[in-house]
């Protein structure tokens, strides 16, 4: 995971697709018993996967694609003037609902 990327569009891409040459992170993290390095980025993975999986439920919710709901989240963090970190902070706030609405 490279902690470079800043968007959510960016981030749906490095999971779907891979940057640079990288394989996609869904290649590489689901589906296996993978060991994090340390506690630190395990935390830093999971803490990413909560944006992931807010796009997944909103495109899943909304009926549109997965692709379609990142750019609704990077919207939205670019409005609020959110980092990625902050816009988890707010996901884990927030519930389902609040999420279907946006």
């Amino acid at each position: 995971m490279s902690r470079s990327v800043k968007s959510v569009t960016d981030l749906w891409r490095e999971y779907t697709v891979g940057l640079n040459g990288q394989p996609s992170m869904r290649l590489m993290y689901e589906g296996s018993k993978h060991i994090f390095v340390n506690d630190s980025e395990r935390k830093f993975y999971d803490g990413r996967k909560k944006i992931l999986e807010s796009v997944k439920h909103i495109a899943l919710v909304q009926g549109i694609t997965e692709q379609q709901a990142a750019s609704k989240v990077e919207t939205l963090r670019q409005k609020d003037n959110l980092s990625l970190n902050k816009l988890i902070s707010m996901i884990k706030q927030l519930g389902e609902k609040e999420w279907d609405l946006i």
